[in-house]
């Protein structure tokens, strides 16, 4: 499922959202309310709750991202 796309930031009352892809979501069953982690520091890393190896990924990004 690799792939790379453009998003755009979008308002949201008073916040500021990115949409994101449509497939990501259905691939990972993901719906309204579900939560994801986020990793960030210069690029920003999105890790479905579900996702079988989340725990080693989480510390692998840690280490890269902060």
């Amino acid at each position: 499922m690799p792939s790379i796309s453009k998003r755009h930031i979008i308002p949201n009352g008073n916040s500021l959202v990115i949409v994101i892809p449509k497939d990501w979501l259905r691939f990972w069953g993901l719906q309204k309310g579900d939560k994801v982690d986020i990793i960030y520091n210069g690029v920003m890393v999105v890790i479905p709750p579900n996702h079988p190896k989340k725990e080693k990924i989480k510390e692998k990004m840690k280490e890269v991202l902060l």
